[in-house]
């Protein structure tokens, strides 16, 4: 036994999955019965500390449903004993955006200090794997540690400093493997028997206990203080610790044995690295090495991962935005609302619930979650465009881009008009009076819901919906412009041509793209630019599944299945002087699931309907797609490829929270525990592989993983769709009470991407990327609902036909965020530098009818750093490579 004597801090804690293998509302039983027992611990011992699991989720259910007891968990919390925070629920670092994960701590040190001090130290036990970015973002809210498990790299000690692109670090203090591991400590010297309906369980005792701990422990440790979890999964707290604690000191004398907190472990480690002048190694970037990673949680249940994009992306590139502009032209900013949609998303950000790793109930829960803030916040959002419609007079055309990116040319507009400004018929002028061309796709009569505050019930109203491509003209980053609605004759519908194209080849092309679709569906796209061929897009393939929601596994016999030549019925739907759309339609026969052995897929055969719209827009030079997907089969994975043939590329990259991650196309070898050395990554909004001199980016809504293959060709293989109906392979596979029905996912999945071929840097096809994932909102200006109620003054009008509520410049940056600050009438923008070097920016304030008091730097907590000195509302500014910088401004009627 070594003689080397270590202070053991035991931290008393419980790992709550909210909803995972049973309900929330299921879990919700236990959590109280946990936690009313918690407290009556705390109560009758002042020496007792309990930790609650690092998130502010788990007491906020508790007190929804025991508000009596608010006072006494403000009471413990404020003698340290009850340690709460700093996040709202723990998230799944690389399945959030980097706005949300901000969001997460925002939303859990705000509510969790209406109680009492949060604990500002990060506790994540279970998180399967850690996002590039989480240094900086946990540093710009003044933490500077982290527990954690999943991920790290095979060398990593038990303590290593955790290093952001831009250089943030914070201290990463390691759990070796896995969590839980002193959770109930017995009194029993020996090993014992449990009995439980009659079954023997055997138990270690206390000695045996001890012995693992420290094999667990001291082989990885620099330092002498060691940490050991007392508390697992949904354990309640083990009311006689402090008893036990004595008997581990007299059987391991070697041992200093404590309760303690967090931080006060952190503390610890610090001193004795400082005081021993220990070597402390460094870890950059993302911490997604496999063996326990379950990184296969990207692919699982993807209608659940694809509605969480959009609703995300709603919220933090609508809503806010919106919300805010609205506020600048007058209306009560909707602060409730706003905070509401995002606790909803919030309570979602659990790994059990994003990971999909649940239960159907679960599925159902996490579903109806999403709808409640994505109808909210579309609420919201209308409400407030109309107040900033209102404050530019006479009705028209808006187009709002909330995007920090200037954004033209040609998009897909649809606009409802009501019978009281025409039939449908009409033209669009810029403020400058040239006419904005269209292309009518779709016209038709409807009625239109007109609802009265002031005489209740809905009015159907009748009007015309129209579908059109228009045109654009330029609209400033984060700015708007009024197009002018003129009556107009009759126009000619384009487009809805059907003619079948199935014998032959079909071209789509403009100045930059031309596009070739073969027989059986694949396309290949010429980049005029570069002169590059990318051939064979868009082949689909499907392989089988015996994995679970945590782990993609192949059959150990497994079939293939490729659509190319499989025939396609391809017809072209419209062209026009603005865009062409061709539709493809495929009937993919793959195996209809796994034989009864589950070893190898099944001999009988099923379908997966598949269709793909592709539009090449006349000024584009991307080339956008909607795929549908209706599966008849399961326990398969299905996977749409892009062959680049940039053979010479040595890494691929995917866009992450904050940053966008080069990874070695190159498998590299781990030792493994649970899972295969995976070629697949995580992924947000695009994926991405080049040349010196040419590249190609592949942008997605809602699709979270792709591999880049380590062939001739690099395929980016994007998965659309992992189907399996088991949480695990062990306990829970053979019971049908926890089986996944809906995570064989035989709905309708509907995703939008886009083909964007470049020159060999996405740096310089950024701006794009992000404009087709959230292109300018086009809307007909309407009335305010509350317009007609008595003595409602009419709205001031002051915005001219075009502005913007501020312009940014500088070369790879762009605004993350645009809203009002949490607790004060001040505006919240948030810039990051995507480039490779230190970047000079300014920031100017430009909303009509308002100017500048004061502009002050905050960090994310949005707490004042500094204040900064500006002109008229302009601010100069230095970013650092990769970083983050957050300004606060002031403003105060012109």
């Amino acid at each position: 036994m070594s003689e080397t004597r270590y202070t053991i801090h035991l931290i008393s804690n419980t790992h709550w999955d909210r909803e995972w293998y049973m309900s929330h509302e299921a879990y919700l039983v236990r959590l109280v019965e946990m936690t009313d027992r918690l407290l009556d611990i705390l109560e009758k011992k002042p020496g007792y500390r309990f930790v609650m699991d690092g998130q502010f989720m788990m007491l906020k259910d508790y007190l929804d449903v025991r508000p009596e007891n608010r006072e006494r968990v403000k009471l413990l919390m404020g003698k340290g004993q009850l340690k709460v925070g700093p996040w709202y629920s723990q998230p799944l670092e690389t399945l959030v955006s980097g706005e949300a994960m901000v969001r997460n701590l925002q939303y859990g040190l705000r509510e969790t200090e209406k109680l009492g001090p949060a604990m500002r130290f990060s506790y994540e036990v279970d998180e399967f794997g850690h996002a590039s970015q989480t240094p900086q973002i946990l540093a710009g809210f003044g933490i500077g540690g982290a527990i954690a498990w999943r991920g790290m790299p095979p060398e990593a000690r038990s303590a290593f400093v955790w290093e952001s692109p831009d250089g943030s670090a914070i201290w990463m203090l390691w759990t070796n493997d896995g969590y839980g591991e002193a959770t109930d400590l017995p009194a029993s010297i020996e090993d014992y028997t449990e009995v439980i309906d009659g079954d023997p369980i055997p138990r270690p005792g206390l000695k045996s206990k001890i012995e693992a701990l420290k094999k667990l422990r001291e082989p990885k440790a620099d330092t002498n203080q060691l940490m050991w979890l007392n508390g697992i999964d949904h354990s309640f707290a083990q009311e006689d610790i402090l008893e036990v604690l004595p008997l581990v000191e007299k059987l391991a004398p070697n041992l200093t044995v404590r309760q303690s907190t967090p931080e006060e472990f952190f503390d610890a480690v610090k001193k004795d690295y400082a005081e021993r002048a220990l070597s402390l190694g460094r870890v950059s970037g993302e911490l997604m090495w496999p063996g326990d990673l379950l990184s296969s949680t990207h692919s699982c249940h993807p209608s659940q991962k694809l509605k969480h994009y959009q609703t995300e992306r709603t919220l933090e590139r609508r809503l806010e935005p919106a919300a805010l502009m609205g506020w600048l032209s007058g209306k009560t900013y909707p602060a409730w609302a706003v905070d509401r949609a995002w606790e909803y998303v919030l309570q979602n950000h659990a790994h059990d619930s994003l990971g999909c790793t649940s239960v159907d109930e679960v599925y159902q829960q996490v579903m109806a979650r999403y709808v409640c803030a994505e109808s909210l916040g579309n609420q919201v959002r209308e409400d407030s465009l109309r107040a900033v419609m209102a404050a530019g007079g006479d009705p028209g055309v808006w187009i709002f881009n909330t995007i920090s990116f200037p954004q033209k040319g040609v998009q897909k507009v649809t606009l409802t008009i009501p019978r009281g400004l025409g039939d449908g018929s009409f033209t669009l002028e810029t403020p400058d009076g040239r006419e904005v061309p269209i292309q009518i796709l779709n016209s038709f009569p409807m009625d239109d819901v007109r609802y009265n505050p002031r005489r209740g019930h809905p009015v159907w109203t009748p009007a015309t919906r129209v579908v059109m491509l228009c045109d654009l003209p330029e609209v400033a980053g984060m700015g708007y412009m009024k197009l002018a609605f003129r009556k107009a004759a009759p126009k000619t519908t384009m487009g809805n041509l059907q003619k079948n194209y199935l014998a032959s080849m079909t071209r789509m092309e403009n100045a930059h793209l031309s596009a070739e679709i073969t027989v059986d569906g694949r396309v290949n796209l010429l980049d005029k630019k570069t002169g590059r061929t990318y051939s064979s897009l868009f082949l689909w393939e499907d392989d089988g599944e015996v994995g679970n929601a945590y782990v993609h596994v192949r059959p150990q016999t497994d079939r293939v299945c490729y659509s190319m030549g499989q025939p396609a019925d391809i017809h072209r739907l419209y062209d026009g002087s603005l865009g062409t759309a061709f539709e493809i339609i495929q009937t993919l026969r793959v195996p209809a699931g796994l034989n009864d052995l589950r070893n190898a897929r099944s001999q009988e055969m099923g379908e997966i309907k598949a269709k793909i719209t592709l539009v090449l827009k006349s000024d584009a030079r991307h080339l956008e797609a909607q795929v549908e997907i209706l599966s008849g089969v399961k326990d398969h994975r299905l996977r749409l490829l892009f062959p680049t043939g940039l053979s010479k590329a040595q890494v691929a990259r995917g866009g992450q929270p904050f940053d966008v991650v080069d990874r070695s196309i190159a498998v590299e070898e781990f030792p493994t525990k649970w899972e295969e050395n995976y070629a697949t990554h995580p992924m947000q909004d695009f994926c991405d592989v080049a040349e010196s001199n040419c590249g190609l980016s592949v942008a997605a809504e809602g699709i979270y993983e792709y591999e880049c293959t380590d062939t001739h060709d690099r395929v980016l293989a994007l998965t659309m769709l992992r189907a399996m109906d088991n949480i695990d392979n062990a306990s829970l596979l053979k019971n049908p009470d926890y089986r996944m029905h809906s995570a064989e996912e035989q709905g309708k999945l509907v995703y939008n991407l886009a083909i964007f071929p470049h020159d060999g840097d996405w740096r310089e096809i950024y701006g794009d990327i992000q404009g087709f994932l959230t292109p300018p909102e086009v809307k007909l200006t309407r009335a305010e609902e509350t317009s007609v109620m008595p003595g409602e003054p009419a709205r001031p009008v002051f915005l001219p036909g075009v502005g913007s509520v501020l312009t940014l410049s500088g070369k790879n940056l762009m605004v993350t965020a645009m809203k009002k600050a949490l607790m004060r009438d001040s505006i919240i923008l948030r810039v990051l530098n995507y480039g490779t070097e230190e970047a000079q920016g300014s920031l100017t304030f430009t909303f009509p009818g308002k100017k500048i008091a004061q502009v002050y730097e905050t960090n994310l907590e949005e707490k004042r750093l500094a204040p900064l000195s500006h002109t008229d509302g302009k601010v100069d500014f230095t970013l650092r490579k990769a970083g983050l910088l957050t300004l606060e401004f002031v403003p105060e009627e012109a």
